[in-house]
Formats: structure tokens, C-alpha cells, sequence
């Protein structure tokens, strides 16, 4: 299986977002986790905190800003499904 992100010649991370992508954020969220699950994508981003299930929008250029590493799709991670609430 193709990794989802590469990196460019400057270190850029490339990735095309989809819903289901479970990433790691630069800065963590409030609550202390920085792993985030995209539900949906459209001209703007909604993620779902891990940690504690809290919402929010990004638009795709922040979101591009704040992803360090995509870790993989949500069905990599089945105690994640618990956990995130994606209505």
C-alpha cells in the first residue's frame, strides 16, 4: 500500500485530504492530544478531536499549515471508532 503523504524536495508535506484520514497536528488540541480524524472535506476541513471528541473547521490552507503527518484512515485504528462522533 502507497503511503498516503510524501514530502517535496523542501520538506513540505503533499497529501491529498479525505474524510477518514486520522492526522497528527503541529500544536495539539487543548485537551492534550494532537491526533485529529477528518470528517469531512469539502472547501473547508471538520476534524474531530481524539482525545476529546470536540469538533472544528479549518479551511484546507490551515489545514495544510497545521498537519505534521498523516498516520493513516480511521480503519487502521479501531479503538478510534469509539471514540469520534462524525454527525
Amino acid at each position: 500500500m502507497l503511503p498516503r503523504a510524501t514530502r517535496d524536495a523542501h520538506g513540505r508535506l503533499v497529501w491529498d485530504p479525505r474524510a477518514g484520514d486520522v492526522v497528527r497536528l503541529r500544536q495539539p488540541h487543548a485537551c492534550g492530544e494532537a491526533r485529529m480524524v477528518l470528517t469531512q472535506v469539502a472547501l473547508d476541513a471538520r476534524l474531530s478531536c481524539v482525545g476529546c471528541g470536540r469538533r472544528l473547521r479549518l479551511d484546507r490552507r490551515r489545514l495544510h499549515g497545521r498537519v505534521a503527518d498523516v498516520l493513516g484512515v480511521i480503519s487502521d485504528f479501531p479503538g478510534l471508532l469509539t471514540t469520534i462522533n462524525p454527525a
